[in-house]
């Protein structure tokens, strides 16, 4: 959303997706929050290395928790009111999409790993949707082959006629014309309305995406 004014990366250590979206809006506000303090505070000096970063303002905050007073300024805060055009929501996962870069993942992943994922998953989709402006955008994304960290978390969060899931062919049209590189060949990636890339048959990792819009407000 190249007219995005407020963006929330919920789940944003190590910032490089952050830095990301700085970059492309640059007349944004972005809030970029992380449960960890630590990794919040490495993020914040990485966001100090470059000038375009500046309209970024981060904090630690569990984006399970829509009550943390933390996810926006103090002012905004004090009635816990706020919301954004634009959020996304890269949520931590199982990682099986990036097991050619990280083999150790397959020692020791266990199978009751992907419910506890998806638990969690959904915690944080639902906390992130709750502060999503209407007719502001919300991008679900894992690193994650699994449909129950996927379509599942997504299909079990998404009711009612609040919310519209947004074919991201449109999106996709849009980045191929400027940002992704012309060998991307990422036209196979695109089903159902969703990405999905697939190690060995794009030149990428695995990932999961989709878009999701609210109609309505709260």
């Amino acid at each position: 959303m190249p007219d995005a004014a407020k963006i929330w990366d919920c789940c944003a250590a190590p910032g490089g997706k952050t830095l990301i979206l700085a970059r492309r809006l640059p007349h944004a506000e972005i809030h970029a929050t992380d449960i960890s303090a630590k990794r919040t505070a490495q993020m914040q000096a990485r966001f100090k290395r470059f000038a375009y970063a500046d309209r970024i303002f981060c904090s630690v905050a569990d984006a399970c928790s829509v009550a943390d007073a933390s996810v926006e300024d103090a002012a905004a805060a004090a009635n816990n009111e706020s919301t954004f055009d634009l959020i996304l929501c890269d949520v931590p996962c199982s990682g099986t999409g990036t097991l050619a870069g990280n083999p150790e993942i397959r020692h020791r992943l266990k199978p009751e790993e992907f419910p506890r994922q998806a638990e969690r998953q959904r915690a944080i989709l639902k906390g992130a949707l709750s502060r999503l402006a209407p007719g502001g955008r919300l991008v679900y994304s894992t690193c994650s082959l699994e449909p129950e960290e996927n379509e599942q978390v997504v299909d079990a969060v998404l009711s009612g006629d609040k919310f519209r899931r947004v074919p991201i062919d449109g999106p996709m049209q849009s980045l191929a014309a400027g940002a992704l590189r012309e060998d991307a060949a990422l036209d196979s990636a695109t089903r159902n309305g969703a990405l999905r890339t697939l190690p060995g048959v794009h030149p990428c990792d695995g990932f999961f995406a989709v878009v999701i819009e609210r109609t309505a407000p709260a």
